[in-house]
């Protein structure tokens, strides 16, 4: 057993004592760090072997005549215009919300499951009210009511669907531009 402190743990990684505490790694009884078990190891570990890997790759590639450390760096910069790309995406979807041309789709959900709720609470019990005692009269107007919500719900959602769409094709525009 090889017990090192955070301090010293922090030190072989090559990061503040911080980030070892965030690591969640498991303690000994001591309250130090066992070096020896795999965990802790690949995590002290993870930077180092991840630049020997890089040269190790940068090197094989030399040898080779098609693929050489332009490529390298070629896919380095593919990575990077990709990352960057979607935290463009990312960033004008924050940008919409906050301009509220896009409301985000669970408040939707909530909205349009209350609205339904309220309709089909509010309205169905004027059959009730308006027949009382007329059995048939009370069912001809739920019919009739229940009809009409189920015609506002859709109709609500094909519009819902059409303006949605419509904002997509405009985000997509921008992007594009």
């Amino acid at each position: 057993m090889i017990e090192i402190t955070r301090k010293q743990l922090a030190d072989l990684r090559g990061c503040i004592p911080g980030t070892v505490s965030n690591a969640k790694l498991r303690k000994s009884s001591g309250g130090m760090y066992n070096l020896l078990e795999d965990e802790i190891l690949d995590w002290a570990m993870a930077p180092y072997v991840k630049e020997k890997l890089y040269e190790y790759k940068r090197i094989m590639m030399e040898g080779a005549e098609d693929n050489s450390v332009e490529g390298l760096e070629s896919e380095k910069l593919r990575e990077e215009i990709n990352y960057k790309r979607k935290t463009i995406k990312r960033e004008g979807l924050k940008y919409h919300v906050a301009k509220n041309d896009l409301i985000p789709s669970d408040l939707i959900g909530i909205w349009i499951g209350y609205f339904a709720s309220g309709l089909r609470n509010n309205f169905l019990t004027i059959a009730a009210r308006v027949a009382r005692n007329n059995k048939t009269l009370r069912n001809k107007i739920e019919k009739e009511i229940t009809k009409a919500i189920n015609k506002t719900l859709s109709t609500a959602e094909k519009e819902l669907d059409k303006y949605s769409q419509k904002i997509m094709e405009e985000m997509e525009e921008e992007n594009g531009s």
